[in-house]
């Protein structure tokens, strides 16, 4: 008979040299490692951000109900779209011009394009029935927000999270999706899909990350995760000292030692578009469905609830 009462105890539990332990399992490969049903009586799970979550089912709430949002963004909303620049036509057939894309949050930070031929499209009935704004990254398509988002909420002197609800079809090298910049410093924040090669990074085909990058050169952190053509949520999450970027639910922790920026030139969408390289770069190619910004970094339990509500939204 061994400790416990059990006469297999030390084939029930294991505790490897470098202090992994196994319950029920003889080659644990992370800290604790369960074959089995885990029972948590009361407390919840702590995680690493300090937020504790006491239960697996997770209500939806739409990002409206969460507070600090500062930018919405939701091709499902018909009253959002329109073909120009001004706001004063509404975007409602198939295949109309996109010109702006009006802000839900009550703060006015529309995305905007002037340029009639630098237009996405509006495409209907694409995911769950519902619409999708579509870029082609041939054509250089893409909207930009004004200056004043970034510089009020996205410096790294700040903490923030976002979301993108989106489909990269397009298979062309380089491509960023939704980014923020700062030219005289060569230093941007992208939400980036398919092939990329830099230093931090490596080289990765199919793959989305995000990043910090005060050198031009992909430096860290950054995330890689394969894709594919399928629809994706991706969170990424700033709390000060590391930079979260979370795909389907999926997260990975980097550390951050960028310096703040002290201010930022431009913030797009489809595509790297900053002062000194107005006509763009790094097209995105894929639909847009749903965007989202918040002025502090949300705890886990609102980003799950954030998800649940998108997942059954888009029907994923």
């Amino acid at each position: 008979m061994g400790p416990f009462g059990h006469k297999r105890w030390c084939h029930e539990l294991v505790v490897k040299k470098g202090g992994n332990v196994g319950i029920g399992s003889t080659g644990p490969g992370q800290r604790l490692s369960v074959a089995g049903t885990i029972e948590s009586t009361s407390g919840g799970v702590k995680f690493p951000d300090g937020t504790v979550q006491t239960s697996a089912a997770v209500a939806p709430v739409a990002p409206s109900s969460i507070a600090g949002l500062v930018l919405w963004l939701d091709a499902s909303s018909a009253s959002s779209r329109f073909q120009d620049s001004g706001l004063t036509t509404a975007a409602a057939a198939d295949g109309d011009p996109v010109g702006g894309w009006k802000d839900l949050s009550g703060n006015s930070y529309s995305f905007l394009q002037s340029t009639s031929v630098y237009r996405p499209v509006l495409k209907l009935s694409v995911q769950n029935s519902l619409p999708a704004i579509r870029f082609t990254a041939a054509s250089n398509q893409y909207l930009a927000g004004p200056a004043a988002l970034p510089n009020t909420y996205f410096t790294n002197s700040l903490t923030y999270t976002g979301y993108v609800v989106f489909k990269q079809t397009a298979t062309s090298t380089f491509q960023s999706l939704f980014s923020w910049n700062q030219y005289a410093a060569n230093a941007s924040y992208s939400v980036l899909s398919d092939r990329y090669t830099g230093t931090g990074c490596g080289s990765v085909e199919s793959s989305i990350f995000s990043r910090v990058n005060a050198s031009g050169s992909g430096t860290n952190p950054c995330y890689t995760t394969t894709l594919g053509t399928t629809v994706a949520i991706h969170f990424f999450r700033w709390d000060g000292a590391n930079i979260e970027t979370r795909l389907n639910g999926v997260s990975a922790y980097q550390a951050d030692a960028t310096a703040a920026y002290a201010s930022l030139d431009t913030i797009t969408l489809g595509g790297l578009v900053r002062t000194g390289n107005p006509t763009g770069a790094f097209f995105f190619g894929g639909d847009v469905y749903e965007i989202g910004a918040y002025s502090r970094a949300l705890t886990h339990t609102e980003i799950g609830k954030i998800e649940a509500y998108l997942i059954n939204k888009w029907g994923l």
